[in-house]
């Protein structure tokens, strides 16, 4: 149940399991790059919604898994685009498209978060 918890609280606040570990260096890291990378994708355009049906027309399906596990990563960033979210950001998937630099800046903030969160889990317990 430990474990679990840091995972969450990981996902919630970026490098939240290495700062329940007291492993204050990592938690500083993970943070930083998370939030930097949320903020930069929302200064360049990122897309921050999932595509709906009507933007994957036409799409063949790998490229149509690839777009719905794009818009389900983004999320795994935690509370910064949550925040950002909160606070009005939207912009949809063919918005995003548009700007492609910074939809890949909203996706590499939820894959650092989600390396970050892989650690606890990875960990045996030794006794």
């Amino acid at each position: 149940m430990r474990r679990f918890s840091q995972v969450i609280f990981g996902w919630i606040v970026p490098g939240g399991a290495a700062l329940v570990e007291k492993r204050y260096t990592r938690f500083a890291v993970v943070f930083v790059a998370v939030t930097l990378s949320v903020v930069a994708g929302i200064a360049l355009g990122g897309a921050s919604e999932m595509p709906g049906s009507g933007e994957l027309q036409g799409l063949d399906g790998v490229s149509m898994l690839m777009a719905r596990a794009g818009g389900v990563i983004r999320y795994v960033a935690g509370a910064p685009l949550l925040i950002a979210n909160a606070l009005g950001y939207s912009h949809s998937f063919l918005d995003g498209r548009l700007h492609e630099q910074g939809t890949t800046l909203l996706l590499v903030a939820g894959l650092f978060n989600l390396l970050a969160l892989v650690d606890p889990l990875g960990e045996r317990e030794t006794s």
